[in-house]
């Protein structure tokens, strides 16, 4: 049982420590204008591409040979049956930065929390996948309470950045 739960720490910290980085690396590069916006996304997308490319070859020389089927990857079978997923993350990419270039890191954070209560929900009617208890109603009414007085208190709030976080939801 020990060694199921290292592997699920390990991402989960790992996780975190890119999410957060993403974060205040997106947040200064767009505060700094070091690179416009729209090509600031277009290296992310490179970047994931570069580390796509890196990992397919690291694990292809470390699956043994009979365990590798003999497919041929068609580029086209791939994006037919990931599409949505590949519309989805460019969504995100795209309004997530447009979000955090007119708002605060904490407020853009707060909005990102926000999505907490609509996976359960998503998850449950789309997926069955959930059963709700009481401590999971509890903390997505704390998050959303949360939200709710940090968006009534903030002054400085834009609201074009409130609608780029709604729309990348």
């Amino acid at each position: 049982m020990k060694n199921k739960k290292l592997p699920v720490l390990f991402s989960i910290t790992t996780y975190l420590a890119s999410s957060i980085t993403s974060v205040f690396v997106n947040k200064y590069m767009l505060i700094t204008n070091t690179l416009d916006t729209i090509f600031l996304i277009f290296l992310q997308h490179l970047s994931c591409l570069a580390f796509l490319f890196i990992f397919k070859n690291y694990l292809s020389k470390i699956q043994k040979e009979d365990d590798v089927k003999n497919e041929f990857f068609s580029l086209y079978q791939g994006i037919k049956h990931l599409w949505p997923l590949i519309i989805s993350f460019n969504f995100t990419l795209i309004f997530g930065n447009l979000c955090l270039k007119y708002t605060i890191i904490s407020f853009y954070q707060l909005a990102r929390s926000m999505t907490l209560p609509f996976n359960f929900i998503f998850s449950y009617f789309f997926f069955k996948h959930i059963k709700f208890n009481f401590i999971m109603i509890c903390s997505c009414i704390l998050v959303s309470i949360g939200f709710f007085i940090f968006s009534a208190d903030a002054i400085n709030t834009n609201h074009k950045a409130v609608i780029y976080g709604l729309k990348k939801k």
